[in-house]
């Protein structure tokens, strides 16, 4: 079964057999693509484990900015 590992933050500093594990699972037939969250991320994915560079994808962890047409929706029972 194909792996898809999404990483919110770097593996270290941490317990070393959380990067033990981490390298494992780089290193099986089955691992796919590493996302990560920010370019920042994939920098440090990139120095630490270069040769999954390719295997890399940056998916921005957030929302799209509110266009200025919408408004606001009124919300029963709300508190003011």
């Amino acid at each position: 079964m194909p792996v898809v590992f999404e990483m919110h933050r770097p593996m270290k500093p941490g317990p070393a057999l959380k990067e033990l594990i981490f390298r494992a699972m780089l290193r099986q037939r089955a691992f796919r693509l590493l996302v990560v969250i920010t370019r920042a991320l994939a920098a440090v994915c990139r120095d630490e484990y270069p040769a999954y560079s390719p295997a890399t994808l940056v998916m921005p962890d957030g929302a799209d900015m509110i266009s200025e047409h919408v408004q606001p929706a009124a919300l029963d029972g709300a508190r003011r």
